[in-house]
């Protein structure tokens, strides 16, 4: 994307392609060109000494991770690297289970903490961390700051104890280029921590047997990419009685800020100077089992830490930007045609607005398929058969609409999407009948607006779901989602001035999984998470790229409850002047 783009192009620009693995290395012409030639990331002059600041605290809202209180807990180093020169290059350690705290399979909770440090100038990076070609983790950088920047993040990834309870390959993959300009590395250190189970924190349920769908590569990204291969083969044990998928995916390129795609009747409307990304702002991430929709997801709205205006996120980082979420479906009425002893076709894909519902380059995406076994021993091949099937393989209703001033002046566009789908299925296990049921709802709405050649531009887009599974009337999985997202991009006086105003920006989720630790009243309900963000940003620089001064302000209300805990915080990050300082009230 060249530097004298729409706004919300140029915006990209700060972010550039670092969160693709699909450039080439060593780097062609025309990618070299791109990485040496945008609009710099945002930098300050360095404080010197005495008054040189500390390194920026940078950080993410979250809850605490609910652990055991008063029991065993083991923390151990796994790795502590420098990505650097890393594209293309993950680091791959051997794993092995903690003997300190009682026997892994038991282990009652299992976090993973990062705390990466940095110092440069460099765009943010996508990060993914896998244990046995099972993604767990799926992260991003903080932008560094000339005098340093340091965070730090959690992650509960006790529902992987039957991967981590075993000795494996860990697979930490960030993609980071090094040139003249761009000099920030990522100091890394990734911990393990398990605790072992108390009278009041008994061992949560979890699959018995956790599959991957990705590369299954011994020393590159576990991320498959699409458009490309997604399809793989999978054998499932005969006795499996339930079966649900985890699903990670993430724009990239051209498909990063998918939800500010123009629809691409209008894209010619547009100077070509714009380079605005087209097929339009609908997205839906599909699985497919020997060629049947089986699950779908509406994906999050992420914005990483240089999206916009990077000083949106100094200090506080954009929603989910360190752990991005992952989606889910429930598979299990399907399995009666899948515990043959036979491998069978499982099929991640993008479903997008270009022709065929084609999308751009590209999306990175994996999954891990969650087992439960039947427990009957010996063990009871599991039979049965689909009762009824609505999944069209794309919405029913999915309009577009727009209005293109005289001139091409402005051009607006609405976008919509609608669907209702259901799964029915009788399954036959070694502990008696199961009747399967799976349904949901999907909806989008999108609007944008463009001015001054695509310099300008307004974006606001809501996407909604809820699915849920009841096996014989009990329910098993349920996961209803709210994404909100406004979004203002003036980049008419770029590369002068330019500035960026959000909000409402939300992730709002109610899940309940069929595993996991049950809370103080002795049942599993469902986790909700609700957070809102709200922020501007404004940028001026002297004619010879030095920053003359700058401002941004974001705040962010966030809470969570489940598990018979509750949790509720609010935060403020503001930034002023020519040398950036930065500060935080936390409430």
């Amino acid at each position: 994307m060249s530097p004298h783009l729409s706004a919300l192009g140029v915006s990209l620009l700060l972010l550039l392609l670092p969160l693709s693995s699909a450039l080439p290395s060593p780097l062609s012409p025309s990618v070299e060109r791109l990485i040496l030639q945008p609009p710099p990331a945002l930098s300050f002059p360095p404080f010197t000494d005495p008054t040189k600041q500390p390194p920026l605290q940078n950080y993410q809202l979250h809850h605490p991770p609910v652990v055991p209180r008063g029991g065993k807990s083991c923390t151990v180093e796994l790795l502590q690297y420098e990505f650097a020169r890393s594209w293309d290059l993950p680091k791959v350690i051997d794993y092995t289970p903690v003997t300190d705290c009682g026997p892994p399979n038991e282990w009652a909770a299992i976090i993973l903490g990062l705390e990466v440090t940095s110092s440069g100038v460099q765009f943010d990076r996508l990060g993914s961390i896998s244990l046995e070609h099972i993604e767990v983790w799926r992260t991003s950088t903080a932008e560094p700051t000339l005098d340093g920047i340091v965070w730090t993040a959690d992650k509960d990834v006790t529902r992987f104890r039957p991967v981590f309870a075993r000795p494996g390959k860990l697979t930490f993959d960030e993609n980071n280029l090094i040139t003249d300009h761009y000099t920030g590395r990522f100091n890394t250190t990734l911990r393990i921590t398990v605790y072992e189970p108390t009278d009041d924190s008994p061992s949560p349920a979890t699959a018995d047997v956790i599959l991957p769908l990705s590369t299954g590569s011994e020393d590159k990204s576990q991320m498959m990419r699409f458009p490309g291969e997604t399809r793989k083969k999978l054998k499932l044990p005969k006795n499996t009685a339930e079966a649900y998928i985890e699903i990670l995916a993430t724009g990239n390129g051209d498909e990063e800020f998918w939800y500010g795609n123009i629809p691409s009747h209008f894209a010619p409307y547009l100077p070509p100077s714009a380079e605005l990304p087209a097929r339009g702002p609908f997205r839906e991430i599909q699985l497919w089992i020997d060629g049947q929709l089986a699950t779908i997801i509406n994906p999050f709205p992420i914005l990483y830490t240089g999206g916009a205006n990077p000083l949106l996120w100094r200090p506080m980082a954009s929603l989910r930007a360190f752990d991005v979420p992952s989606g889910w479906g429930d598979l299990t009425a399907f399995l009666g045609g899948l515990t043959d002893d036979k491998e069978h076709a499982f099929e991640l894909r993008v479903l997008g607005q270009g022709k065929g519902g084609s999308v751009n380059e590209n999306w990175f995406l994996t999954a891990s398929l969650h087992l439960i076994l039947d427990s009957t021993d010996p063990p009871v091949r599991t039979t049965g058969r689909l009762t009824a099937y609505r999944f069209p393989p794309s919405p029913e209703e999915l309009a577009t609409t727009g209005l293109i001033s005289k001139g091409n002046k402005t051009i607006s566009t609405q976008v919509g999407s609608r669907r209702s789908w259901w799964v029915e299925g009788v399954l036959q296990t070694g502990a008696g009948e199961v009747r399967v049921r799976t349904e949901g709802r999907n909806w989008m709405s999108n609007s944008q607006f463009y001015a001054d050649g695509g310099m300008y531009e307004s974006i606001s887009h809501l996407s909604t779901s809820s699915a849920l599974s009841t096996h014989s009337g009990r329910r098993k999985l349920s996961d209803s989602t709210s994404y909100p997202l406004t979004l203002t991009t003036n980049y008419t006086s770029y590369p002068y001035q330019y500035s960026a105003r959000l909000g409402p920006y939300g992730y709002h989720r109610s899940l309940l999984l069929p595993f996991g630790a049950e809370g103080s009243s002795g049942r599993r309900g469902a986790e909700k998470t609700q957070s809102m963000q709200h922020g501007e940003a404004e940028v001026q620089k002297w004619k010879n790229g030095t920053v003359e001064w700058a401002r941004s302000g974001t705040t962010e209300e966030y809470s969570w409850e489940g598990r018979g805990e509750w949790w509720e915080e609010e935060a403020k990050g503001e930034c002023r002047a020519r040398r950036l300082r930065c500060r935080s009230d936390d409430g």
